[in-house]
């Protein structure tokens, strides 16, 4: 098991670059917090349709292949990695969205048909089959990883690599320990319990703020210290849930609630690299460490960060993508 040399401060909230300029296309670029503002109104963009993902190339004027894909979980975004992807790493990076999720803005019932029998992934191989010169590196969050194992499951030749962050193997379990998640599955209140939480979280960046609070640790220090504002990656990712419809968005708590991945991990033979955050309060550290156990070519690097790395530490987030891309592509491949 490898550990990162990191010291122990580093992956506490508002260190190591987070504001870090990263464009991409399809996202406002969070030059300013939103404050109080409209959350979704019942307009969504024409986006396309269930079986055409909208990728967002970090660097929309590259025309290099993409080796290095990111995947996020669930009441996320694409926008969530613009900290992280920087440099020369944009070239050839591109984020795809879960459906439902800005810019995927599917209604309820195209994201339901997007989930129905994995077509979301056959979206994301069909677009990986015109821009990716060959096997990619897929660097997935939370909800994320059970898609990006999914995926390596199914379409092994396409994944060369995983990394694996806040990671967890069977959703039925996820969603049952958490007792929002089961509320807002449940029959009849589900959907107009999840909108009304969907409104209240995202009408005010303080409250927004409050909510990415509960998935990191507690800052070093005394308690009573002023809250650090959302950086520019949490303020995209801010206006792009706003931009999505919260029915559609619990389409993806409902699929996560459905599907697992335990029984295909020791069939997966893609090398992984499972970031194991120490100090996630969401996903325990047992549940990370058996996927570790579980895939046959996985290694653990241990650090002390929440549940969101890629805004608490995005620096050490990039130094590992950017090492496997070395190893995997090159010795200068996705160096910033």
């Amino acid at each position: 098991m490898a550990r990162s040399d990191e010291p122990e401060g580093l992956g506490r909230a508002g260190q190591g670059g987070a504001d870090a300029p990263s464009p991409a296309v399809g996202t406002p670029d969070g030059s300013r917090a939103p404050g109080a503002g409209p959350v979704f109104g019942g307009q969504l963009p024409t986006v396309g349709d269930a079986t055409a993902v909208p990728a967002v190339r970090f660097n929309p004027l590259s025309t290099k292949p993409v080796r290095t894909v990111f995947i996020h979980g669930v009441l996320a975004s694409t926008s969530m990695w613009k900290s992280v992807v920087a440099g020369d790493l944009a070239d050839e990076a591109a984020a795809l969205p879960l459906p439902g999720h800005f810019p995927w803005a599917l209604d309820a019932e195209a994201a339901g048909r997007a989930f129905d029998d994995l077509r979301f992934l056959q979206a994301y191989r069909d677009w990986l089959a015109d821009a990716a010169g060959g096997p990619v590196h897929i660097v997935a969050h939370s909800a994320g990883s059970v898609a990006a194992l999914k995926f390596a499951a199914l379409y092994p030749d396409r994944v060369g690599h995983l990394t694996l962050l806040g990671t967890f193997g069977d959703g039925p379990s996820a969603v049952a320990a958490s007792l929002m998640a089961r509320t807002v599955t449940l029959p009849l209140v589900g959907r107009p319990l999840f909108e009304r939480l969907h409104r209240l979280w995202l009408q005010s960046a303080d409250w927004y703020n409050a909510g990415l609070a509960t998935a990191k640790p507690p800052p070093p220090g005394p308690s009573d210290q002023p809250v650090r504002p959302p950086s520019r990656a949490e303020r995209a990712m801010l206006a792009d849930l706003r931009r999505s419809d919260p029915e559609a968005l619990r389409r993806a708590v409902l699929w996560l609630q459905q599907t697992s991945v335990r029984e295909e991990l020791a069939g997966i033979m893609t090398p992984a690299t499972v970031l194991v955050c120490q100090d996630d309060p969401v996903v325990s550290l047992d549940k990370q460490m058996d996927i570790v156990r579980s895939l046959p070519n996985a290694t653990a690097v241990v650090s002390h960060v929440g549940h969101l790395p890629m805004f608490e530490a995005p620096d050490v987030l990039r130094r590992i993508i950017e090492g496997q891309n070395e190893a995997m592509f090159g010795a200068a491949a996705g160096r910033s």
